[in-house]
Order: C-alpha cells, then structure tokens, then sequence
C-alpha cells in the first residue's frame, strides 16, 4: 500500500540523537507512513544507529548519499526521488514530531485538495520539547513572500507539508548550491510560483535549537558568505523576476537583504568585503546613489573606530536606526523575526514521544 506521507530527513554526525527524531516518528498515530533517511557521509556511529532502526521497521529507510555536492539541501533531494508518498515532510535529524502531527497534517490536506501545501506551528526546544516554550510560525496579515524578503520567516523547513504531485509538477526542488538560508530560497520559489497554502496554526512538532554539526546550520563564515549566502540573493531576485511578482517595494525588501549581507561582513570584521558585497547590489540593482552612499556611511561610521565590542554593537543599531529614519525607504533595514514569542501557559503543548 502507498504510504500516505514521505518524511525525508538528511543527516550528519547525527547518532546520538537521530534516534530520538525516529522514536517520535514510530509513535505517530497514523501508521501509514516511511521515512527516507539521507546520510551526508557521517563519520560518527550513525552507521550503527540506523542499521538498527533498519531490522526494527521495515518504514524506515536508508540511504548514504555517495555523489557530490554534499550538503542538507543535495540530502533532501535524493530523498524526494525515492518517495512513494501522497505527501511529503521534511524533517531534520535532531527535531521531533509532535504524536498526532502526521494524522491532523495528511487529514487537513485531504480535506483541502485544491492545496499545494499546508503549514503547522513547531515549537523550539533545547534538549526537552517543553524546556523553551517558545513558538515558531505565527500567523500574520502579512504576505509570507514579504514575510520571507523581510528575514522574518513565518515558518520552518519542517512546517509545510507537501503534496508531492505538486512538487512534481513544479518541478520545486532545493537549490544544492547553498549551505545557509537554504529554506528561505525554496520557500520563496514555491511562493512566487504561486503555489496554494493554507497556514492551519496547528502547533505539531519541535525545532531543536543551538546544536553543533548541523548540515543545514546557517553560519556567519567567510565561506558561507562569499560562495552561498550571494548565490542565494541571484536566486531570489530571478524567482521574483521569472514569475512576475517584482514590484518596487520587494525590490526594497531585496536590498535590505543585500544590506544585511553587508553587515554580515561587517561583523565578522572584513570590511572590504562588506563594500564589496555593497558593490554587487549597485550593480544587481540599480539603486539610487543617495542609498548607495547611506550603506557606505554606514560602513565608515561602524568600522572606523576601534570599539569595544559592546560599544560597537550599540553603534551598528544606532547606526541602522538612523538609517531607517533618513534614508527614506526604511525596508531595506531588516528588522530581527518577529515570529518567536512565548506560549501563554495556558496554552498546552502537543506531547512527543522521544524517549
């Protein structure tokens, strides 16, 4: 029989605690699922982990990816062409499904056939599901697109759910290029390809936070920026571009995100860099030369003085608040996520088994 849903899951260094990503995934409610496990050459005792997992149920799946490129993304790839599923889920190899996420996620897209995915809330956690109490993926009046071009991300890698026709027909797959903001490039492409969905605000799995070894962990290196972080902006404004849905105001989104490059530069100290980051968005752009010398102003005046580094955090938001009150188009300073925030404790969470 078809399994109903397809959870690929693409791992690293994962052994010890892959196990406890399976144990929520075996105590689901729904029963007709597999899992694909893709393994970026772990050199821990992953290996054993799932040779184990593999006698005890024949839904889980294993696979070691042998082919470059490596990385999460060229991981969850290899998983969705081995698929059978009506519905597919991606899930990381430290995170946890809540017990009835996969019952109330396959039940919802069932019910809403005219839907090409579906997102859910997850919670963060540390090491317990209910150590954090903190929510993910809250719901807004505004459009997820610009949610997204805004770098407040109204949802995670493991909140949609797919149907996998839908994958298929579009042709949506994740840019294998990238090791940072992987899930913001795809997300942006299913959005400005149209794709339906409906946010069901439905609280059903837990994003682990703060862990070393992640093949997907965005991290703010020379590496990451030069080589990925670029490639991910040329994806974006050609996504927007390609499918119609370029209007001035996003491309004021999209040098925020050009600007927030430039930072990222700034704060691991490469100040040539950083200018020539804000080259590129001259070039790519077009921008007007008044915003132009703003994000030169801002370079001199965060990086000329030796500060402190506590004086020199202070400095750079000042810096960016004055910015967004002389430059004139304010969108181009991104503001922090405004998509965590605590659950009332009224609010019970969705229980996961894990141990």
């Amino acid at each position: 029989m078809r399994p109903d849903v397809s959870i690929v899951i693409p791992t690293f260094n994962r052994g010890s605690l892959i196990s406890q990503t399976l144990t929520s995934i075996i105590h689901q409610t729904l029963e007709n699922w597999e899992v694909i496990v893709v393994d970026d050459s772990s050199t821990d005792n992953t290996v054993s982990v799932m040779e184990s997992w593999l006698k005890s149920d024949d839904r889980i799946h294993y696979v070691q990816r042998q082919t470059l490129p490596t990385g999460a993304c060229a991981c969850r790839n290899l998983g969705t062409t081995l698929t059978q599923g009506r519905y597919i889920i991606y899930l990381d190899s430290d995170d946890l499904l809540a017990t009835t996420s996969l019952e109330n996620r396959v039940a919802q897209m069932d019910a809403n056939l005219d839907l090409d995915f579906g997102i859910f809330t997850g919670v963060l956690f540390k090491n317990r599901p209910d150590d954090l109490k903190i929510l993910f993926n809250l719901d807004s009046k505004s459009l997820a697109l610009d949610r997204f071009l805004s770098l407040d991300a109204p949802w995670q890698t493991t909140g949609p759910i797919w149907r996998k026709s839908s994958l298929d027909h579009y042709h949506l797959e994740w840019n294998e290029n990238l090791l940072s903001w992987q899930d913001v490039e795809f997300h942006v492409h299913a959005l400005a390809l149209n794709l339906k969905y409906k946010n069901f605000s439905i609280q059903d799995y837990y994003w682990r936070v703060m862990q070393s070894s992640s093949i997907g962990t965005d991290m703010i290196t020379s590496h990451h920026l030069r080589s990925h972080w670029g490639d991910c902006l040329s994806a974006i404004h050609a996504h927007l571009i390609s499918n119609s849905c370029y209007t001035p105001e996003r491309e004021e989104r999209i040098v925020g995100l050009y600007f927030n490059w430039m930072d990222q530069w700034l704060h691991i100290g490469q100040v040539e860099r950083a200018k020539w980051a804000w080259d590129i968005c001259l070039n790519q752009l077009a921008i007007e030369s008044k915003i132009y010398r703003s994000g030169y102003w801002y370079i001199d005046t965060t990086q000329k003085l030796n500060f402190h580094p506590y004086i020199h955090k202070i400095v750079r938001r000042a810096s960016r608040e004055y910015l967004k009150l002389t430059c004139g188009k304010p969108k181009i300073i991104p503001q922090w996520s405004k998509t965590f925030m605590r659950v009332p404790t009224k609010l019970p969470l969705a229980p996961a088994v894990y141990i």
